[in-house]
């Protein structure tokens, strides 16, 4: 991702809180791809963060933006629900919904203690034990708004990067006005049902 993205009409710094995944660099930059590709709709983090900085959790319906690792603004995402529950009732829709890659319940934990054990746990002011009884926070969204000139051909995306060489050469065929004339020929076409081939010299 590259280039300081401008807000859309309703991606407001002032109206909006931040959406951070992970820490800045490759994880964050990975994580904010899944977002953007579709993949990923749920986040979670240990209840024990939130107690440790005095933070209320996400609230349903809270908007806020989504930036990435060079605090450029992507996306606006909206919380649409959040939950509470114990590390050992993650299950496998949850390890699904994280949109990282993994195959198992076993496989997302093993990913997130390992991050939790080195990344937070060393931060918190009152310090934890992992276990089964551990508490997550559970949060779910969607995008609501991105900016119309990223359209999100995030790294690692291969059908975000097929889609945006279809639209580049979709945009460079429609410059001859020949082009466009058949172009919209053939909606009328379709939409008729009476189709017929053209070239596009």
């Amino acid at each position: 991702l590259s280039g300081t993205l401008p807000y859309p009409p309703n991606m407001s710094e002032d109206n909006e809180g931040l959406f951070e995944l992970g820490f800045p660099g490759p994880l964050r930059e990975r994580l904010v791809s899944a977002v953007l590709a579709g993949t990923k709709v749920a986040t979670s983090a240990l209840l024990a963060q939130y107690e440790d900085e005095d933070e209320a959790l996400p609230a349903t319906g809270e908007r806020r933006v989504m930036i990435n690792s060079a605090g450029e603004k992507v996306a606006l995402v909206e919380v649409v629900a959040v939950s509470v529950i114990r590390l050992r009732d993650a299950d496998e829709r949850l390890a699904h919904d994280e949109g990282e890659g993994v195959h198992s319940v076993a496989e997302w934990r093993e990913s997130h203690e390992t991050f939790w054990r080195e990344e937070v746990l060393p931060e918190l002011r009152r310090p934890i034990e992992l276990n089964d009884e551990t508490e997550i926070v559970v949060e779910r969204f969607r995008i609501v708004d991105r900016d119309e000139n990223q359209l999100t051909y995030s790294a690692g995306s291969t059908n975000s990067t097929a889609n945006f060489d279809a639209l580049e050469e979709t945009e460079y065929l429609l410059r001859a006005p020949t082009n466009a004339r058949r172009l919209q020929e053939s909606l009328h076409q379709a939409q008729s049902r009476d189709r017929v081939e053209h070239d596009l010299n």
